[in-house]
């Protein structure tokens, strides 16, 4: 019998093949095993999925550089930007509100998408990282009791309740290709380190408490840590 790591439930029937790194974000077949997680608790993260790509710094180089996402299909819209595949080129929806006045000249700062999410966000960064733990070190590891707290966030999270993580980010000017995943081994706890377009991205998924401190021996353009109370 097969138990879903999110749920614990019976997911012996499942059919939802649950992606490591999510194909909104980059198409890709890393997938865990059939059960691993149920139908259920994948159709689920779908939702959180969609508050991780309108990060803004994920859903700009995403159009950018047309990286497809399910299905393989370039999105013609996301975020404030909207594509012509045909004409090749990308354009930017905005209001004259948004114009601000930066060293004598005028820019437009976009706000967040309405997609973006940061309680959704953090928890997909959860359910990114305990995805891994299951795919890296065994089915079994990931239903370990001292991953139940971040299985209850990203199942059931209240917005009173924000996992930490951190964030380190590079010129957006030369965004990655190729992305990936993986341990850092020299990070407290067990911290999954996501590389995303511009940006990596660092979640603790024991939540030891210390990541804060490793964060500031990090090298980047700008080093940022998001703590448990926003």
């Amino acid at each position: 019998m097969g138990i879903c790591i999110y749920c614990r439930r019976d997911s012996t029937d499942s059919k939802s093949q649950a992606h490591i790194i999510p194909e909104a974000l980059l198409r890709n077949n890393v997938t865990l095993p059939l059960g691993a997680e149920c139908d259920a608790c994948n159709g689920y993260a779908a939702q959180l999925e969609q508050a991780f790509v309108h990060h803004n710094r994920i859903w700009v180089p995403i159009m950018m550089l047309r990286a497809p996402g399910k299905g393989g299909k370039k999105r013609k819209r996301m975020g404030h930007y909207v594509a012509d595949d045909i004409k090749k080129i990308v354009t930017a929806k905005y209001q004259e509100s948004w114009i601000e006045l930066h060293d004598g000249q005028n820019r437009v700062v976009f706000p967040d998408p309405p997609e973006f999410d940061e309680h959704k966000f953090r928890r997909c960064l959860g359910h990114i990282g305990l995805n891994y733990v299951a795919w890296k070190f065994g089915w079994d590891t990931a239903l370990e009791a001292r991953f139940d707290l971040l299985r209850l966030y990203v199942r059931q999270g209240t917005r009173d309740v924000k996992w930490p993580y951190g964030q380190v980010s590079y010129e957006d000017s030369e965004p990655r290709k190729a992305l990936s995943i993986g341990w850092e081994k020299n990070a407290p706890g067990l911290t999954v380190k996501i590389e995303s377009y511009v940006d990596d991205f660092y979640i603790d998924v024991l939540n030891t408490g210390e990541l804060k401190l490793w964060m500031s021996s990090c090298k980047g353009r700008e080093i940022h840590y998001f703590g448990e109370l926003a």
